[in-house]
């Protein structure tokens, strides 16, 4: 319906401007392109919304009013994508956010290392130095669970 009355509209446009009818075509050609892919896409977002909902294929496919093996290649083309942007994550984002982390727990353990020292503040109490020793150790063990993925 959404492709009829787009339709319409571009072709009354062209003609009412005159445009060659060739050239009229091919602007519908790619329209009509264009509108098949954006419903392609929508209908995958909401296989997508669906199956993290638990719903199987079969009732995907009736609730979409599609068949089953149009869900069969849409979870298909979904696991694809999720595969490359796991290994675009791997190779670009996630090594900064990774060092950001180890860099945010290695100020933790500077920060430790002051309180313990009485660098802050010289009226420390043994309970006060024995928390930064705390969070010294748990940085320890924050930093080896990093590198040991």
């Amino acid at each position: 319906m959404i492709q009829l009355q787009i339709l319409s509209k571009v072709r009354r446009f062209c003609i009412s401007k005159c445009i060659n009818i060739t050239f009229t075509n091919r602007i519908l050609h790619i329209t009509i392109l264009v509108t098949h892919k954006f419903e392609i896409e929508d209908r995958r977002r909401k296989v997508a919304t669906l199956l993290a909902q638990s719903m199987t294929e079969t009732e995907i496919a009736d609730e979409l009013k599609v068949d089953q093996s149009t869900i069969s290649r849409d979870i298909k083309v979904l696991k694809e994508l999720s595969q490359r942007f796991v290994v675009d994550l791997a190779t670009s984002d996630l090594v900064y956010y990774y060092k950001q982390c180890i860099d945010g727990i290695e100020e933790v353990r500077r920060k430790g290392w002051e309180i313990f020292k009485g660098q802050n503040n010289g009226n420390l109490t043994p309970k006060d130095k024995l928390l930064a020793l705390k969070v010294i150790r748990e940085y320890n063990e924050a930093k080896f669970a990093l590198f040991h993925l």
